[in-house]
């Protein structure tokens, strides 16, 4: 779940690096603002991967059972001695 999503947020960095890179390398303005707003477009759309990485980890946290130990008058007798030693005193 939130690997897909960490794997797209990474690759949607890599891709707004490589447009601020051509917008810096670009002679013409308009060619420039282009990129610029390319940039600004994936550099939203790893904002918004990594929000929903976040969520699915805290998600699947709070879905997570919480497992109570037993109580050691309850639990099963760790060798066959203290098993007859239960039986006897019951």
């Amino acid at each position: 779940m939130t690997v897909k999503s960490d794997l797209r947020a990474v690759e949607y960095r890599t891709r707004a690096e490589a447009a601020t890179s051509a917008a810096e390398a670009s002679p013409l303005a308009n060619q420039r603002e282009l990129h610029e707003a390319s940039a600004a477009v994936w550099n939203q759309l790893a904002e918004q991967e990594e929000r929903r990485s976040v969520r699915a980890a805290q998600i699947l946290v709070a879905q997570t059972p919480v497992v109570q130990p037993i109580a050691a008058e309850h639990s099963e007798p760790e060798t066959p001695a203290a098993a007859s030693a239960v039986v006897l005193e019951n």
